[in-house]
């Protein structure tokens, strides 16, 4: 093999392992994103029972139709149980193949959008997604 082709080979090696690194980011960047906000969500929440922090989730692509049980976590565990449960779900994201155009975090109790528009005068004044995304924003720059 020439010098020549030895470096073609090597320069097109490179070449594939780039793309194959970016590609990995990509996903690595917004499993990161989601969780982000995720937890800013999760953890702006107010908490009486558990049962509003506990019933955030993430789908892909649409929004599912979780909702806890009402006796489910109770309490601030209630915010770890639903992150963790959405760490799980963006787990199963490996590869780019896998990426969906979209993620969906969402809150199927009824009274979650009471909350986010100011039923909640004390502890969410200013309700929890609105202050997740300004966060979040600043935090990447968008």
């Amino acid at each position: 093999m020439s010098t020549n082709a030895a470096a073609q080979d090597a320069f097109e090696l490179g070449i594939d392992r780039f793309f194959t690194e970016a590609k990995q980011q990509t996903v690595k960047n917004f499993k990161l994103f989601v969780l982000d906000l995720a937890w800013a969500i999760i953890e702006g929440t107010p908490v009486d029972t558990g049962r509003l922090a506990r019933a955030w989730s993430v789908e892909f692509n649409q929004p599912g139709g979780y909702i806890p049980q009402k006796r489910s976590v109770r309490g601030e565990a209630s915010k770890q149980a639903a992150f963790n449960a959405i760490k799980r779900k963006m787990g199963e994201l490996r590869d780019l193949k896998e990426m969906p155009h979209c993620a969906y975090l969402y809150n199927n109790l009824p009274y979650a959008h009471a909350i986010e528009y100011g039923h909640s005068r004390v502890k969410a004044p200013k309700g929890m997604v609105r202050v997740a995304i300004a966060e979040i924003k600043g935090k990447f720059g968008i």
